[in-house]
Formats: C-alpha cells, structure tokens, sequence
C-alpha cells in the first residue's frame, strides 16, 4: 500500500517485478476501512456458519439416538426405516411448487410464511414444519 490515495500492486514472479501504482478515490484511508469492514463481515459470517454447523451436529446426534431406540425397541425394522428416508427423499424431489393463498406467489419452503405478503403458510402435517 502507497500512500496518498495510491494503491501499489506488485506484478511478477519476485525476481522480475514491477509496481504498478493504482489510484485509489477518497484516499487510502477509505480502502482500509472497507478492507477492515470486510474483514469484519467475514468474521461474523464463520462464526455464523461455525454456530449452523453445531447445531446440524446436535440435530444428527439426536436423530442417531431417536433411530437407534426405536430399532433396538423393535418399534420398526431397519428395512423400515430405509424405506421411509427414500420415500421421504422421492416426495421431497417430486414436491409441486407451492403458492401462496394470499397472494398466489412462489412458497419458499424454508419460511412458514409469505415473504411477499407476509401470510402463514398453510401446514397439511406436522412433518411439513420439520
């Protein structure tokens, strides 16, 4: 980095180098603090996806334990219980699109509400909230 509203870019293998000066507008000051501001979001974005990827850890744990008791319970045999995970895995790439009641736009199926209009959306099964 040059100062005064110069930013220097290093162009070359370190043997055969050049400079090249790049004016920066407002000054480097502006560019470091957007450098810092970036540098900030980034953070605060790994942080976010290290929070996500223990609650996914928790969530699969439990999944593992709820499965394991119910076959050790007999409640369902493992054939079962893989038939299940690939049907629920076919209805999900099969499902329609589903629209809005309110304002007949494109369901996010993420949200349990309209994002355009801000409607509920309508549940047909306590599995469709998971």
């Amino acid at each position: 980095m040059m100062s005064n509203g110069w930013l220097a870019i290093i162009w070359g293998d370190g043997v055969n180098a050049m400079i090249i000066p790049i004016p920066v507008p407002g000054g480097s000051g502006d560019l470091e603090a957007k450098v810092a501001e970036g540098q900030h979001t980034l953070s605060d974005l790994k942080d976010a996806v290290r929070r996500l990827e223990q609650r996914v850890e928790k969530q699969a744990l439990m999944l593992k334990a709820t499965c394991s008791l119910l076959l050790e319970r007999k409640a369902i045999s493992e054939a079962d219980l893989l038939a299940r995970i690939q049907q629920l895995a076919a209805e999900k790439n099969s499902e329609a699109v589903r629209t809005c009641s309110a304002c007949g736009r494109t369901l996010n199926p993420k949200h349990n509400k309209c994002m355009y209009c801000g409607e509920a959306r309508r549940v047909d099964s306590a599995l469709d909230l998971i």
